[in-house]
């Protein structure tokens, strides 16, 4: 059965953005790593890998 997981890339461009990749888990023998194009703000990056999008009242 394969498995999904995603992170934040380690580089960030001059903006501070860094883009979240994508690890496929199809078998122990193939795993994938695909760059998923939707870049985000490192600090708004939880650990959890979740996106924190602060409360505007």
């Amino acid at each position: 059965m394969s498995k999904f997981s995603y992170n934040i890339s380690s580089v960030a461009d001059q903006n501070g953005e860094a883009q979240i990749m994508i690890r496929i888990y199809v078998s122990r023998e193939q795993r994938f790593r695909v760059k998923s194009g939707i870049r985000v703000d490192s600090k708004r990056w939880g650990k959890k890998n979740e996106i924190n999008i602060p409360l505007v009242n």
